[in-house]
C-alpha cells in the first residue's frame, strides 16, 4: 500500500509538460504548429498513460527506489536534454555522409582501393574524429549548463535520468543522451539492464552509489564532480558514435567497392535481385551481378552474386583487420558445411571472400579449399582486382582480355553513379 501511495504522490508532482511529451511526442515531430491545438488533459488521463508507458517497465523494487528518490525538479531534465543540437546527433546518414566527404573524394579513394588496396578506414577516420569531437564538446556544454543542485544528490539525479529515459522514444537521440549520463550505450543497456527495463532504477541507484564512493575517495569538489559525470557520459557517447560510424561507413564502402569493382571488370549490374526461378530467362554476352540478397535455400546473406551461363558466384566482403581472423574462418566453415551437406554444387556454384587482411594464411587457405571458396586479401594488395577477375572468369568460363591499369579504372569510376549501389 505504501508503494502505491508513493506512486500516487509521484504522479501528483508531474506537470503538463511531461504529460504533453508522453501523449504528443510524435505529433510534435510531424507538425509543431499543432501544439496550440492540444487541450489540457486530466491527471487521470496522465495516470493511465503513465501506467501503460512506465509502470509496466518497473518492478516492485524499482517503485520503492522511485518513491524514495523522485524529485520535483525531475521535469526540468526534459528541457535540458532536449537542448542538445541536432547537428551533433550520433546517428549517421549515408547521404549526408557522402555529401560531407564529396563524391570526387570518394571516387579518388575508390581508385586507390581498387588499384592499390588502400585501407578505406583512412578515409572514414577523419570524418569519425570530427563528428566525435563536435558531439563531445556539445555534450560537455550541456552538462555544464545543468544547475549544481542536480548533482547535490547523485542518487536522485541518476534516478531522474533513468525515468526520463523511459519517456523518450527508444530510437531518439535524447534517449541516448539519458543512457550516456548513466555511462551506458544501447548495447550496454540491453546487456546490463535488459530490454524490459525492469532493473533500470536498480541500476541507476547502484551507479549512483559507485559514483559517490569514487567521488568521496578523491574528496572531489563540485567542479571535479561535474567533470566525473562529464567524462563518463562522453566516454559512452564516443563508443556510440564510433560504433555507429563504423557500421554505416563499413556497409557503405563495402557496397561501393563491390559495385565499382564488378562494373569495372565489365559485368552488368542489375538493380534488382534476380530470383533463382528467373535465372533461366537470363541471357547476355557478359555476366550479371546484383548486390545484397538472401535468396537461397539456406537463407544465407550474400553481399554480391554474379551469374552467367547457368553458374553462380557468391561474394562476401569483410574488410576486417588481422585481429579478427575468426570471422573469415567462421564464414568458410559455414560454406564448407554447405558443400558437405550437398546444398552447394561445386560445379555450379562457388564462393569468393574479399577480406581486409588475413592472419594464419595456411589454415585459411586449407579451409577455403574445403569450402570450394577463394579468399582474396585486399589491403595493401595492388593485384587483388586481377585476382578477382581471374577467379570469376575462369569459373564462369568467360574468356576475354581486359586491361586494368589505373587509367581504365579511373575512367570506369567517372561514369558510375555511386548512388545506384546504395
Amino acid at each position: 500500500m505504501a508503494i502505491i501511495e508513493g506512486y500516487r504522490r509521484m504522479i501528483s508532482k508531474l506537470r503538463s509538460k511531461i504529460m504533453y511529451h508522453v501523449l504528443f511526442y510524435d505529433l510534435e515531430l510531424k507538425s509543431k504548429e499543432k501544439k496550440a491545438l492540444v487541450p489540457p488533459y486530466s491527471l487521470s488521463n496522465l495516470e493511465n498513460i503513465w501506467n501503460n508507458t512506465i509502470l509496466n517497465q518497473l518492478n516492485e523494487r524499482s517503485l520503492e527506489i522511485l518513491d524514495e528518490s523522485v524529485s520535483e525538479n525531475f521535469l526540468d531534465l526534459y528541457d535540458i536534454i532536449h537542448s542538445f543540437p541536432e547537428y551533433a546527433f550520433s546517428n549517421s546518414n549515408r547521404n549526408n555522409y557522402i555529401s560531407s566527404i564529396g563524391k570526387n573524394v570518394i571516387q579518388e579513394n575508390l581508385l586507390k582501393i581498387l588499384g592499390e588496396g588502400i585501407n578505406y578506414r583512412t578515409i572514414t577516420e577523419e570524418q569519425t574524429r570530427s563528428k566525435t569531437a563536435n558531439a563531445n564538446l556539445e555534450l560537455a556544454k550541456l552538462i555544464d549548463s545543468i544547475p549544481d543542485y542536480y548533482f547535490s544528490n547523485l542518487k536522485r539525479f541518476f534516478i531522474s535520468v533513468g525515468m526520463q529515459s523511459l519517456l523518450e522514444p527508444k530510437n531518439s537521440e535524447y534517449y541516448l543522451i539519458c543512457l550516456w549520463f548513466l555511462g551506458l550505450t544501447k548495447k550496454g543497456m540491453d546487456n546490463i539492464v535488459g530490454k524490459k527495463n525492469t532493473e533500470l532504477l536498480t541500476y541507476c541507484s547502484s551507479y549512483a552509489s559507485t559514483s559517490e564512493v569514487i567521488v568521496n575517495n578523491y574528496n572531489a569538489n563540485k567542479a571535479q564532480l561535474t567533470d566525473y559525470i562529464k567524462f563518463s557520459a562522453i566516454g559512452a557517447q564516443t563508443l556510440t558514435i564510433r560504433g555507429s560510424m563504423k557500421s554505416m561507413s563499413g556497409k557503405l564502402f563495402e557496397h561501393l567497392i563491390l559495385g565499382s569493382s564488378l562494373t569495372t571488370l565489365g559485368y552488368h549490374f542489375s538493380k534488382q535481385t534476380i530470383l533463382s526461378n528467373n535465372y533461366i530467362n537470363l541471357s547476355s554476352s557478359a555476366p550479371f551481378f546484383w548486390l545484397s540478397s538472401t535468396e537461397d535455400d539456406n537463407g544465407r546473406e550474400k553481399d554480391a552474386t554474379v551469374y552467367y551461363n547457368n553458374k553462380l558466384i557468391n561474394i562476401d566482403i569483410g574488410l576486417i583487420g588481422p585481429g579478427n581472423p575468426e570471422i573469415i574462418s567462421d564464414k568458410l566453415t559455414r560454406y564448407r558445411n554447405e558443400v558437405y551437406n550437398g546444398t552447394l554444387n561445386p560445379t555450379k556454384e562457388c564462393t569468393i571472400v574479399l577480406a581486409g587482411q588475413i592472419n594464419h594464411g595456411a589454415s585459411i587457405t586449407r579451409a577455403a579449399k574445403d569450402a570450394n571458396a577463394h579468399v582474396i586479401e585486399i589491403l595493401n594488395n595492388d593485384t587483388w582486382l586481377y585476382e578477382l577477375q581471374n577467379i570469376i572468369d575462369e569459373f564462369l568460363n568467360y574468356k576475354r582480355l581486359i586491361n586494368l591499369d589505373n587509367s581504365v579504372i579511373e575512367s570506369s569510376l567517372k561514369k558510375l553513379s555511386l548512388s545506384e549501389f546504395l
